[in-house]
């Protein structure tokens, strides 16, 4: 893919080094993770919500012909999943090298490997020509993306005409807390998050026509639940305080107390996701067939 873009860079720098911190939580998240990142899909509903999020990409017609766009791809578990799925060529871009490098390391040798490229970018500077993608993905990755409007700006340039824009991302809930809201965001490197109503007028604000806009938040964390239970694992309660007695003391030893207290902030979003204090937002968007 072209480096071509076309996009004004001004002012971008200060939004480059507000991103910077959740570059660090992700490569911090990967070495608590160790060993696990090749297996499981890091989002709430785990592979549910990639099948579900996915299922929309069939409805539009997707196929080996189309040139697929992962933003903040991660580890590239999804990505594998749509290659597989769909046979297309795909592209991930995420911000952490770290990432990236463990994404290759995993893809490498798999039957899917010959279809993926896997790059360190930013999602402020997509790393293609305009018009040059059928469909841009993102899951659950653009609330760490402090410039929303010229993400989906940038996204709709590198769109072609009729092109699709399918993703799934954090909200902020009705009826979280000033100070329960703060600590969640600084837990997960959030610069703030949309509400529905926000979401929506930044995505017909860049261009796009939003076909689909659902609230899947309670429907993830169920499915993620479930597919636990189904495994024969442990449930979402026992799985939180085994950890607390097995590793809260290392985790404190080798990272610090913070950490440890911060990493439990993030195991609140299931709790909140329940209770209505953070939503999950699943979106179809089109770019306008100018034909």
């Amino acid at each position: 893919m072209s480096k071509a873009n076309g996009s004004d860079n001004s002012g971008s720098q200060s939004s480059e080094q507000k991103v910077k911190p959740a570059a660090h939580l992700y490569t911090l998240i990967n070495e608590l993770q160790v060993g696990v990142q090749d297996a499981i899909h890091y989002h709430l509903g785990f592979q549910y919500a990639t099948e579900a999020l996915s299922d929309k990409l069939a409805d539009v017609g997707v196929d080996a012909s189309w040139r697929l766009l992962d933003v903040c791809c991660g580890w590239g578990v999804p990505t594998r999943f749509l290659a597989d799925r769909f046979k297309c060529h795909i592209t991930g871009v995420d911000i952490t090298q770290r990432s990236i490098d463990l994404a290759r390391q995993t893809t490498e040798g798999t039957e899917a490997a010959s279809l993926i490229t896997f790059q360190q970018g930013s999602a402020l500077n997509l790393p293609s020509a305009p018009g040059e993608i059928d469909l841009v993905w993102s899951q659950d990755g653009f609330c760490h993306v402090p410039d929303r409007p010229r993400l989906l700006q940038e996204c709709f340039r590198v769109l072609r005409s009729g092109g699709y824009l399918v993703f799934s991302d954090w909200m902020r809930g009705e009826y979280i807390t000033a100070a329960e809201f703060e600590r969640f965001c600084t837990a997960w490197s959030f610069q703030e998050l949309e509400t529905p109503d926000s979401y929506r007028s930044h995505l017909t604000g860049a261009g796009f026509e939003v076909l689909s806009q659902e609230e899947v938040g309670r429907e993830y964390a169920a499915a993620g639940e479930a597919e636990f239970l189904k495994l024969g694992a442990t449930s979402f309660i026992q799985r939180t305080a085994a950890k607390d007695t097995e590793t809260a003391a290392a985790t404190v030893g080798k990272y610090g107390l913070d950490v440890h207290l911060a990493q439990l902030e993030r195991e609140n979003m299931d709790i909140y996701v329940a209770q209505g204090k953070m939503a999950l937002g699943r979106f179809v968007c089109r770019k306008p067939d100018s034909r």
